[in-house]
């Protein structure tokens, strides 16, 4: 009995793995069969209809036999208790079944929350049957296969989600991007010829002007993100200044933003990294917006550059809203807009910076507390120390 327990936690410890729901199967076999040195096995699903379908086998023999509905699949499925049956038995219900070798056959149902979804069906060649106490305890192992099968399930269905999900955002993006590039050029148009006027058609086209902007930034965030995700972004890696493309990003921030108030402070005099220069730009374009977004107009938001050992250390502090707690594991994911879901964007920013510091060898930090402001750090490897 001891001996059994310590088989199913073993087996327990399995079903915490991550896994498709067909290796899930077949390690439920696997398990089922040490557990009752059994000779070979299946595990049979409730299907459409109402029926036992053969989900994953051990052989050829159990490949070709099928349910039968007054049989005892059925009734361990029904009564959800677990069954053992003499081979002779078992050839009344099932009379082409090879006996080779086999004494008894053993029934455990899969079953969650007194609901039975399966049962695994295990051969075996020993000459005593289980006992009430074995049968309970494989009434068990039975449950906790019933939680990893549907944690496999979810994991199934999740992935499939996510995949339909990437497929529709490069679908989306793709087919939006024609269209929106003749819809661009024509308001660049109207937006020059009509900018310096004061008119209620003015204000109108420069309203159009700053949200087809707004579109046109969504749509190629999506595009870079499908980019990503695929493998396919392209990096030049050179040697570049980072001081330089930092303080180009605050400059051009200024410029858009005149009303923001940015402090820049280098503290490095080696800040050569071997890099993407469009790539970093766009990386502390991200940061600097974020900070932007999240902190009021009339905080300050400070960018500090300083050596350490062989990195150089960015640090893009802030003192806006903060992140909660909860929150600042799932920020790199991507679409995650935590509770800030007024904010303008889809969420991506951080997921795109930590993918180009991946690409770079570098590494990201954040500290945040909730109405204190956030300090993201950044380390990049310095090309010479």
């Amino acid at each position: 009995m001891e001996k059994t327990f310590h088989r199913i936690s073993k087996a327990a410890l399995k079903f915490l793995e991550p896994l498709e729901v067909q290796e899930t199967y077949k390690i439920v076999i696997k398990e089922a069969i040490e557990l009752v040195d059994g000779h070979d096995g299946g595990l049979y699903i409730l299907g459409k209809n109402n029926r036992m379908r053969l989900a994953a086998g051990t052989s050829e023999a159990i490949e070709k036999i099928q349910p039968n509905q007054k049989g005892y699949t059925y009734k361990t499925f029904k009564e959800k208790k677990a069954f053992t049956v003499t081979i002779s038995e078992f050839t009344k219900h099932h009379p082409k079944t090879k006996r080779e070798g086999i004494n008894f056959i053993i029934f455990i149902p899969i079953i969650s929350k007194k609901n039975a979804s399966g049962v695994v069906m295990i051969r075996s060649k020993k000459e005593e049957a289980l006992s009430e106490g074995q049968l309970k305890i494989l009434e068990l192992y039975g449950s906790l296969a019933s939680l990893a099968i549907r944690d496999a399930t979810l994991l199934t269905e999740i992935n499939d989600a996510l995949e339909t999900r990437d497929h529709f955002l490069s679908l989306a993006s793709h087919e939006l991007r024609t269209p929106l590039t003749s819809i661009n050029g024509y308001i660049q148009l109207l937006h020059a010829r009509f900018r310096k006027k004061k008119s209620v058609e003015s204000n109108w086209i420069n309203e159009l002007y700053t949200e087809n902007n707004r579109l046109t930034k969504l749509v190629t965030e999506l595009m870079d993100v499908n980019t990503m995700r695929a493998g396919r972004m392209q990096f030049d890696f050179a040697e570049c200044h980072i001081n330089e493309i930092a303080k180009n990003v605050v400059d051009s921030f200024k410029l858009k933003n005149p009303e923001r108030t940015v402090a820049f402070k280098n503290g490095v005099k080696n800040d050569v990294v071997i890099g993407d220069q469009e790539k970093l730009t766009q990386m502390y374009s991200a940061i600097l917006g974020n900070a932007a977004k999240f902190s009021p107009k009339e905080k300050k938001i400070t960018i500090e550059l300083s050596a350490k050992g062989k990195y150089i250390l960015s640090q893009i502090i802030d003192e806006g809203e903060g992140i909660p707690k909860k929150d600042l594991q799932k920020i790199f994911h991507g679409f995650y807009k935590g509770t800030h879901i007024h904010k303008q964007g889809m969420g991506i920013g951080l997921m795109m910076v930590h993918h180009i510091l991946d690409a770079h060898h570098g590494e990201i930090k954040i500290k945040s507390k909730e109405k204190k402001g956030t300090t993201i750090q950044i380390l990049l490897p310095r090309s010479r120390v």
